[in-house]
């Protein structure tokens, strides 16, 4: 697993369409990058070198999907598998025209509105969210708690 580099039109918005309770249903652009890609084949090759280089490769060898080290980003995509964390859709940073919430959750602009959710992630990483999303909770909980 490989983490994405931030994607301006990678990005989760309403559809046209409704659901059965009349609310719009979720689009969801995504795609792999060649930059992507190129994370992906790095990390695969130190892999390989450390597993030869560590013997691990007599006996037990990868059998690794022809391509891995040279399909371009889209084929390369089709073969691996995903994990879909969604993350960033109102991103946590300092600039008010580049985020939506503060370093303490805080909407930007608006006194008392917080958001506590991975949607607040500036970068999503490859692994599960929740522990890191429950750390921000509680420290969102004790900055909330009356002092």
């Amino acid at each position: 697993m490989v983490e994405q580099f931030p994607d301006f039109a990678n990005r989760i918005s309403l559809s046209g369409e409704r659901d059965a309770f009349g609310l719009p249903k979720s689009r969801i652009a995504w795609t792999v990058s060649e930059r992507d890609a190129a994370t992906a084949r790095a990390a695969a090759e130190l892999v390989r070198a450390g597993w030869t280089k560590a013997g691990f490769d007599a006996a037990f060898p990868i059998d690794w999907k022809p391509g891995i080290f040279t399909d371009p980003a889209a084929e390369l995509a089709a073969r691996m598998g995903s994990v879909f964390h969604p993350s960033g859709s109102t991103r946590m940073g300092i600039d008010p025209r580049t985020s939506v919430v503060d370093r303490d959750l805080r909407c930007h602009g608006v006194a008392n509105l917080y958001v506590a959710s991975t949607a607040t992630f500036p970068i999503a990483g490859a692994a599960n969210p929740s522990l890191t999303l429950l750390q921000l909770t509680l420290r969102l909980a004790e900055h909330l708690a009356p002092k």
